[in-house]
């Protein structure tokens, strides 16, 4: 198992999801930036921040102020959205 998971929910006694949810595409990319920079700041190489997220799972939260449409394209961007790729950009 990835070393920073492990970390995590040895620090945690266990309760930990390892999931991400988010509401479109903008707030997946700065939950991404913000817990790659803190693993990069902890000394975590790249390999092992690639492999936390390559196992995590990401979820689509609706917003009940957009209509049927825009949350469906919201819903297929998040999905869509290659992390490893924008790990690379980041760094």
């Amino acid at each position: 198992m990835n070393n920073i998971l492990n970390k995590i929910i040895k620090l945690r006694n266990g309760h930990y999801v390892h999931a991400l949810e988010c509401f479109d595409l903008d707030e997946l990319k700065d939950n991404v930036e913000s817990l790659v920079n803190q693993f990069h700041e902890q000394g975590y190489n790249m390999e092992d921040i690639k492999e936390f997220f390559n196992t995590i799972s990401v979820y689509h939260l609706e917003d009940e102020e957009l209509d049927e449409d825009k949350n469906d394209i919201n819903k297929d961007e998040l999905y869509a959205f290659d992390i490893d790729k924008y790990i690379n950009e980041l760094y």
